[in-house]
């Protein structure tokens, strides 16, 4: 007789992770909420990675194991037919799961049925040869209208804080894309985004690892930013019906990637009237919440002016608040994105 079905399955890709993923498992059975399995799919890792798991006595964990190495995309989607669970929670082999995530995060969804995914904020958890170690909290839009609103610019979720509905990803016909590599979870957020309500709970709910073994470094970077552009593009294309031209996507790459650079003299102008024809086009199409668009236009042109090379901090401030208003902003929010901007920075210390 099988087990009763839990409430929530974790997912774990393994591929090379004997460093970390003992400590990942470790996490979530520490988690106040204990009606789960851990899946763990081991995409045939030439390391000890499966034998370690195999040795944690839990009945609550399953192992499968791939014949080849298929890449992570076909690792995450194998997972997401092979999960029992109701709820869908992902954890990466080196990522950790707070104590109370599970728990909070079951809560908030048998709370909210119109919810079809919920994440958090997000430690990051820094631990490079050459420097100290350390750490410092993403904070992360919580509305569906901000999560939303900031598609278009950085990917507003962090999949190691994230349980989904499996349901409706499944009855929407949801799964990860091969052609976005590494970048698979952004796409899948920004097109699953257009029929299902996302949310975030304001607060960390786990930690991302930043390391020397990871594989989005140097020419694979590369093509996770290529990726990310054109996951922009597809969503501005679907939703404001706006087509970039060739010098556009390259200054939005430019404007989004971090750190960001601005190679054109007159690049703040060009910036500001981009985000005017943003704003414009998203007033016309109706598909965003204009406060939470205003909102995330505001910060991004904020971004956009600090990074700036050769103004002076009150030159700066004039281009911030004056650029805002070009781009036509509403002032209260560019107040609003203000004080956003200096609450993240406190938190983040």
């Amino acid at each position: 007789m099988l087990p009763a079905l839990p409430r929530v399955t974790i997912g774990i890709p393994l591929y090379k992770g004997e460093k970390h993923i003992s400590q990942a498992i470790a996490t979530v059975r520490a988690d106040e909420f204990s009606d789960w399995e851990i899946l763990v799919f081991d995409d045939c890792s030439p390391d000890s990675s499966a034998k370690i798991v195999t040795q944690i006595s839990d009945r609550r964990i399953r192992l499968i194991s791939s014949p080849t190495n298929a890449g992570l995309v076909n690792a995450r989607n194998r997972i997401l037919d092979e999960a029992r669970g109701e709820f869908l929670a992902w954890l990466d082999q080196d990522d950790l799961n707070y104590p109370n995530r599970l728990a909070k995060q079951v809560a908030f969804l048998d709370a909210h049925p119109e919810v079809s995914l919920i994440a958090s904020w997000t430690d990051v958890r820094v631990q490079l040869p050459d420097r100290p170690s350390q750490t410092y909290t993403q904070v992360r839009p919580d509305t569906h209208a901000g999560i939303r609103a900031a598609m278009p610019f950085t990917n507003p979720i962090a999949c190691n804080t994230v349980m989904l509905r499996r349901k409706h990803f499944q009855d929407g016909g949801f799964s990860f894309r091969e052609e976005f590599g590494n970048t698979l979870d952004y796409d899948l957020w920004s097109r699953a985004s257009d029929t299902l309500t996302f949310r975030a709970l304001r607060e960390p709910l786990g930690a991302y690892r930043v390391h020397s073994q990871q594989t989005s470094q140097g020419s694979q970077l590369e093509r996770m930013n290529q990726h990310a552009l054109q996951i922009q593009s597809d969503f501005l294309e679907r939703n404001l019906d706006l087509f970039m031209s060739p010098e556009e996507r390259k200054l939005h790459a430019d404007i989004t990637r971090i750190p960001i650079r601005l190679r054109e003299k007159n690049g703040l102008a060009l910036v500001k009237a981009w985000f005017g024809r943003l704003r414009a086009a998203s007033i016309a199409s109706d598909k965003f919440d204009r406060n939470a668009f205003d909102f995330v236009l505001a910060q991004q042109w904020f971004r956009v002016v600090d990074a700036s090379e050769g103004l002076s901090a009150a030159e700066k401030i004039f281009h911030a608040t004056q650029g805002a208003h070009d781009i036509g902003v509403p002032w209260r929010r560019v107040v609003a994105a203000l004080r956003s901007a200096v609450i993240q920075r406190q938190v983040q210390r």
